[in-house]
C-alpha cells in the first residue's frame, strides 16, 4: 500500500509518544496527587472542567508548586522589574554610545513586546508545569496583531525528542479543536470529510484531534520568519511544520485528506526548559517526583487522622441484642431504653489516640513538602524571626539560600530564557518593530557576532553578588591602604569597577555614562577649567587698561567735556 508523508508523520508521532509511554505512567501520579488540574493522560480525560481531586485530601503540595511558580515568575521573569539586558561579544563596541542607544531601544521594544501579549500568563503556567512534571512546553508564534503570541502546553499533550548535542528540537503536539475553531483557523475546504460533516450536522462544537509535527528540515534555506526572499518559502525553512487531523484508521489510507497546514520556521518556535535531566533521558525530572513519597505519604496520614477524630466524636457502639431501634448519634440525641436490662448502650471501645502527636507528625511531612518545593527560599522573610535582624543580614541570607536554586537557573537560562529572547528578537525584527542598527552593528554582525543576553533578574543578581562583593571588599581595603600611601589607588581602575557593579545590579544602560560620553565631558570640563584660569589671571590687567582708554568716569551721564545744557552750546 501507498504511503504519503502524512503516513510517514503520523509513524512519527506515534514513536514519539511511545518513547513517552513510562514517563506518563510516573507522571499521572503527580497529576493525581498534586496538580489534578494539569497533565492529559489516557483514561483520565473525561469531561471538561470534570472533578479530578478524587486523590487530594490534604494539598499542601498543590499550594507548594503554586508558591514556587510564583518565586520562579518573580525571580526570573518578573513583571514589575526589568530581567534580562541585551549586550554584545565585543565590549568596547558595546560601550560606544550609538550602540548603547540602540542596544537600550531593542530592550524597551521587547519588554513592551512582553507586556501586549500572554507572555506572563503563559509562563506562570509554565513554570506549574515544569515544578510538578519537570518538564514543560511553550510555543513562541508569530502573530499578525502583536507580533508574537504564547501558547503553554500542558504534559501529555507534546511528546518531543532531542538532538545529538541533548536539544529538544522536535516537537509533535497532540490537541483537541472543534471543528468550528478548524474551520475559522484553516478553511472550511481543508478539513477532511468527516469534520465538514460535524459543520453540516450542527455539531460544530464537536472535538476533533488534531497533531502538529515540528522537526528540522534536512535541505532548508534562511530568511526571515515573513521572508519573501526569491527561494525561500515556508517550505524550505529550517524546521518544518505539518498539522494535521488524526482519526482512527487514517493511517496508511494513501491519500493525504485532513492534512490543514505544511510550513515551517526559521527557528525553533518551542521552549522546551527541564529541571533537571538524568544521563541521556529526554525528559526532565522536577520537585514533583522528589517529593511525590512525602505527597503519598501524607495523603494517607490526612485520611487517618479523619478517621480517629471521627472514632473519638462517633465511635462503635455496643448495644443490647434487644434493642432494636436505630441510634440516634446526633448531638444531644436521645435513645430510650429498658431499665430492665443489664446492658445499657455504651462505647464499644475508646480511641485513645493523641492528635496533637499525629498533627506534629503531619507538620513534618508537610515542611518536608514546602522544602522539596523550595517554599523555604522563596517564602524566607515572612517564616523567620525578623527581630533585631537588619536589613542586610537579611539580604544575605536570601542571596545564600537562593543560590541553592544556582543549578536550576543556569538551565533555565539556557533552555527556557535565551531561546525566548533570541525568538521573540527575531519576530520584532522582521515586523519593523525594532529601531535600525547602528551601521557599525552591520559590520560587527557581518563578521560573525551575536548579540548575547545579560539576565538582571532577582535570581541572577543573588549568583552575582558574590563578584559585587569582592570588588566592594577591595575598594574598602583599597581605601584603607591609601591613607599610607596614596599611589596604591592607582592599582585599581574605578571606572571600570563602576561598570562591572552596574552590570549586576542591572542599571538601565541610560544611568551610567559610557567611556566615551566621560572621556568627551572630562575633556569640555578641563577647557573650562583653562579658560576660566586664563579669565581671572587676566582680569586686573583688562580692568586697569580699559581705565587707561576710557579717562575718567562720566559723572550722571555726560561726558567730562560735554556743556551744561542752557549753556552756550544749548
Amino acid at each position: 500500500m501507498r504511503t504519503t508523508r502524512l503516513d510517514d508523520a503520523r509513524l512519527r508521532v506515534r514513536a514519539l509518544e511511545e518513547r513517552r509511554q513510562p514517563w506518563d505512567d510516573h507522571l499521572r501520579e503527580v497529576a493525581d496527587y498534586v496538580l489534578s488540574d494539569k497533565g492529559r493522560f489516557a483514561g483520565r480525560e473525561g469531561r471538561e472542567g470534570g472533578k479530578r481531586m478524587g486523590r487530594i485530601i490534604d494539598s499542601t503540595a498543590t499550594r507548594a508548586c503554586q508558591v514556587m511558580a510564583a518565586g520562579l515568575m518573580g525571580g526570573l521573569t518578573s513583571p514589575a522589574r526589568p530581567w534580562f539586558r541585551l549586550g554584545l561579544q565585543d565590549k568596547d563596541l558595546r560601550e560606544w554610545s550609538p550602540v548603547r542607544d540602540w542596544l537600550d531601544a531593542a530592550e524597551r521594544a521587547l519588554y513592551a513586546a512582553f507586556a501586549r501579549t500572554n507572555f506572563y500568563q503563559s509562563v506562570h503556567a509554565l513554570y506549574l508545569e515544569l515544578g510538578g512534571f519537570g518538564s514543560a512546553c511553550m510555543f513562541c508564534e508569530a502573530d499578525a496583531e502583536r507580533a508574537v503570541r504564547f501558547r503553554t502546553l500542558t504534559f501529555g499533550e507534546y511528546a518531543w525528542s532531542c538532538d545529538h548535542q541533548g536539544r529538544v528540537d522536535t516537537v509533535a503536539v497532540r490537541r483537541r479543536l472543534t471543528a468550528r475553531q478548524l474551520a475559522a483557523r484553516f478553511g472550511e475546504e481543508r478539513l477532511s470529510a468527516s469534520s465538514r460533516g460535524l459543520l453540516r450536522t450542527r455539531r460544530e462544537h464537536d472535538p476533533v484531534e488534531v497533531v502538529q509535527l515540528v522537526e528540522p528540515r534536512a535541505d532548508a534555506q534562511r530568511g526571515g520568519e515573513g521572508s519573501a526572499e526569491p527561494g525561500v518559502t515556508a517550505l524550505r525553512k529550517p524546521f518544518a511544520s505539518l498539522v494535521f487531523e488524526d482519526r482512527p484508521g487514517a493511517a496508511g489510507s494513501g491519500a493525504d485528506e485532513g492534512l490543514l497546514h505544511e510550513g515551517g520556521f526559521d527557528a525553533f518556535p518551542c521552549l522546551c526548559p527541564r529541571w533537571d535531566v538524568t544521563g541521556g533521558e529526554d525528559y526532565g525530572r522536577g520537585p514533583g517526583l522528589t517529593a511525590l513519597p512525602d505527597v503519598k505519604m501524607l495523603q494517607e496520614m490526612a485520611k487517618g487522622r479523619l478517621q480517629a477524630v471521627h472514632l473519638g466524636l462517633r465511635p462503635p457502639m455496643r448495644v443490647p441484642s434487644k434493642f432494636v431501634k436505630r441510634l440516634n448519634l446526633a448531638p444531644g440525641g436521645q435513645n430510650y431504653v429498658n431499665p430492665q436490662q443489664a446492658e445499657g448502650l455504651a462505647p464499644l471501645y475508646e480511641s485513645r489516640i493523641s492528635l496533637a502527636e499525629v498533627t506534629a507528625v503531619i507538620e513534618d511531612v508537610r515542611r518536608q513538602i514546602r522544602e522539596g518545593f523550595y517554599n523555604d527560599l522563596f517564602l524566607m522573610i515572612s517564616g523567620m524571626d525578623r527581630s533585631g535582624v537588619t536589613a542586610t543580614e537579611i539580604m544575605e541570607k536570601q542571596a545564600e539560600k537562593l543560590l541553592m536554586l544556582g543549578p536550576i537557573v543556569e538551565r533555565l537560562q539556557s533552555e527556557l530564557l535565551d531561546p525566548l529572547v533570541m525568538r521573540c528578537f527575531g519576530l520584532l525584527e522582521s515586523s519593523g518593530l525594532l529601531p535600525p542598527p547602528p551601521p557599525e552593528l552591520l559590520g560587527y554582525a557581518a563578521s560573525g557576532g551575536r548579540l548575547r543576553t545579560e539576565y538582571v533578574s532577582m535570581l541572577t543578581q543573588a549568583q552575582k553578588l558574590s563578584g559585587s562583593q569582592s570588588i566592594l571588599q577591595l575598594v574598602e581595603v583599597a581605601g584603607r591602604m591609601a591613607a599610607a600611601d596614596r599611589e596604591v589607588l592607582d592599582k585599581i581602575d574605578f571606572a571600570q569597577a563602576l561598570d562591572e557593579l552596574s552590570l549586576v545590579a542591572g542599571v538601565p544602560a541610560g544611568v551610567v555614562r559610557s567611556d566615551e560620553d566621560v572621556a568627551r565631558l572630562r575633556r569640555h570640563r578641563e577647557r573650562r577649567a583653562l579658560l576660566g584660569g586664563l579669565a581671572q589671571a587676566a582680569g586686573p590687567l583688562l580692568e586697569q587698561a580699559g581705565r587707561a582708554v576710557a579717562g575718567p568716569l562720566p559723572v550722571d551721564g555726560m561726558a567730562p567735556d560735554a556743556p551744561a545744557p542752557g549753556g552756550l552750546g544749548g
